[in-house]
């Protein structure tokens, strides 16, 4: 993910208001840290869902209250093939914050949105990123994308062109990229 020359974000909201502010934001941010961002704004859920299994996105902010599917539901979504991306809602209401918790979000922002909360959530994330991407591989199957700590593979057994990677939780992920492919993911760290 951070191999790309920028960050993929997406915002979420059925406000054009709070939506092009949050994009300001995320804009000024870039500007100030040189971290390069592609900002891909929706007013709605579908649009990002579908988006999103299109081209992966590496952070994701969400409004919570929105009409048709609300953000709690959209993350619900997301997760069901996407179970790493950092998730941050924005939302006018605290009462959400403790089922945020449900969908693994990275953080809860109370609009109105201060940019040194939000600026302070990206370098966060980033920081995250940075740990991460020392210690896990991403692996990308018809299912999703996975995050795989390095430390918690047992093994990975070639099958049929596929590749079965074992997890220390009993979890098996199938990959169909080429065994070689896997080792050398597995020989960089």
């Amino acid at each position: 993910m951070l191999a790309r020359t920028s960050l993929r974000i997406a915002v979420c909201d059925d406000s054009p208001i709070f939506l092009n502010k949050t994009k300001t934001y995320i804009e000024t941010w870039s500007a100030n840290t040189g971290h390069a961002v592609q900002i891909f704004t929706y007013d709605n859920g579908d649009a990002l869902i579908e988006a999103h299994k299109d081209c992966h996105m590496d952070i994701i902010f969400l409004d919570i209250i929105m009409p048709v599917m609300d953000g709690l539901a959209l993350a619900r979504e997301i997760r069901t093939f996407d179970k790493s991306a950092p998730i941050i809602f924005l939302t006018s209401s605290k009462e959400f914050a403790v089922d945020s918790y449900t969908v693994k979000a990275f953080n809860y922002l109370v609009k109105p949105i201060h940019n040194e909360r939000l600026y302070a959530t990206l370098d966060d994330i980033l920081e995250t990123f940075r740990i991460e991407q020392t210690n896990n591989i991403i692996i990308k199957n018809n299912s999703g994308i996975h995050r795989i700590n390095i430390a918690d593979i047992i093994y990975a057994e070639a099958l049929n062109r596929k590749v079965i990677i074992y997890i220390k939780t009993g979890e098996q992920v199938t990959s169909t990229d080429v065994f070689s492919s896997i080792c050398d993911m597995l020989l960089v760290h």
